[in-house]
């Protein structure tokens, strides 16, 4: 009896430490971009369509399905983050120009949550292959163009040949 309750145990072991890891990856479904206002004491959303020039920061964040534990594994690596603007931006970028190259990820120690914040490794070349639930990337828009009202679109393309996009409200840069 206590060789079969012995060896019920041994397989029970063996049986768990099997499990395979394929199951805590998170399934990107979407894409949720905010606008942010950095021009005060702490980061506010736009709420109201206005926001200094020189101070907005856009907030991107995966959407979910989470198919097992809460990894920060993704079943999918994100391979490309582009912005495009949906109006004339300057004289080299008319509407649907795309203006990655005027944001930037904004510093981590500055933002006001740190630690839920996510570095854009695609700056570096290499693609995002984790990101918690919950993190957030912040770009901020490093060339200002002439006051007026502008709408950007935010696109996030897997290796997978998925891409979800998301397009901002429509703001008055001031």
């Amino acid at each position: 009896m206590l060789k079969k309750y012995c060896l019920l145990c041994l397989l029970s072991v063996l049986c768990l430490s099997t499990t395979c890891d394929e199951d805590t990856f998170n399934e990107m479904t979407g894409v949720t971009v905010t606008v942010i206002d950095n021009s005060g004491e702490t980061f506010r959303e736009v709420d109201d369509g206005q926001c200094p020039k020189e101070a907005m920061i856009l907030q991107i964040a995966p959407e979910w399905n989470a198919t097992g534990y809460n990894s920060d594994k993704l079943t999918s690596p994100i391979v490309a983050l582009r912005i495009f603007t949906l109006n004339d931006f300057d004289d080299s970028h008319p509407a649907g120009s795309d203006v990655s190259e005027y944001f930037r990820t904004y510093p981590r120690e500055l933002c006001p949550n740190a630690e839920n914040t996510v570095y854009d490794t695609l700056e570096d070349g290499t693609p995002i292959d984790s990101w918690q639930e919950g993190r957030s990337c912040f770009k901020a828009l490093l060339k200002a163009p002439a006051p007026g009202d502008y709408a950007f679109r935010v696109d996030m393309e897997l290796k997978g040949g998925e891409t979800f996009i998301r397009v901002t409200q429509s703001m008055h840069l001031y």
